[in-house]
């Protein structure tokens, strides 16, 4: 699965649906994803993020493709995984994936590899173990102290509990079937996309709610990534 992240195209991504490179009402879709990627690029030191047409696919492969094409490809929003070391290796190689794609210019799918990134903290338990990590090691967690998952792969001992208390993503089959499972493992009881969800509404710490602690730390890594 790994080896072949980077090598994908939208068309191998969303099971050979064209990729339509613009919406037709000419707009795309306003959500999230877009707002981290954006953020990420407005901050980012490298000068052709600023220009227009090389964010506008890099957007268009955030949103409308990874979002509305590969709405049911797992791998793209990182769900169905139950181990930290397939986690870890499809997490790592999205990072690369950007890398070796923006370089090629194949913007639209660097957009895709940063909606990847993003959903890793929206869609597993990893904002959940480390508040319970943070708390039972008497580490402060302020909210915009929470490791990236790459800062988190230096810390042994984080790994190490990460591994023991069972990191995972939720479960995804389609949408259908997630609107109607009763599995609490399922995408549905475990996505922080907003702060409505099951997930997402709890509170991490004070008033902030884990749905604005995944949006924290996503942006953190994106910001990386995108200046790295």
């Amino acid at each position: 699965m790994s080896d072949k992240y980077p090598s994908l195209s939208p068309y191998n991504y969303c099971a050979g649906n064209p990729v339509v490179l613009k919406d037709p009402d000419g707009r795309f879709p306003i959500d999230i994803h877009i707002e981290l990627v954006s953020n990420a690029l407005s901050k980012s030191n490298k000068a052709y993020y600023k220009e227009e047409s090389i964010r506008n696919k890099i957007l268009l492969g955030t949103g409308y493709i990874a979002d509305v094409l590969c709405m049911d490809v797992s791998i793209i929003h990182m769900d169905n995984m139950s181990n930290i070391t397939d986690i870890t290796a499809v997490y790592n190689t999205v990072i690369k994936a950007f890398d070796v794609t923006s370089k090629k210019g194949n913007w639209t799918e660097a957009g895709v590899a940063l909606h990847t990134i993003a959903d890793f903290y929206a869609h597993s338990n990893y904002i959940e173990l480390y508040k319970k990590y943070a708390e039972e090691n008497k580490i402060g967690f302020n909210i915009d102290d929470i490791p990236t998952f790459s800062e988190a792969q230096k810390d042994k001992d984080l790994m190490g509990y990460l591994k023991k208390n069972g990191l995972r993503t939720g479960i995804y089959e389609s949408y259908i079937e997630d609107k109607l499972t009763k599995n609490q493992k399922a995408h549905k009881y475990m996505n922080k996309d907003t702060d409505k969800s099951h997930a997402g509404s709890d509170i991490y710490s004070g008033r902030r709610t884990m749905h604005e602690a995944a949006k924290r730390v996503a942006q953190k890594e994106l910001n990386n990534v995108v200046d790295n």
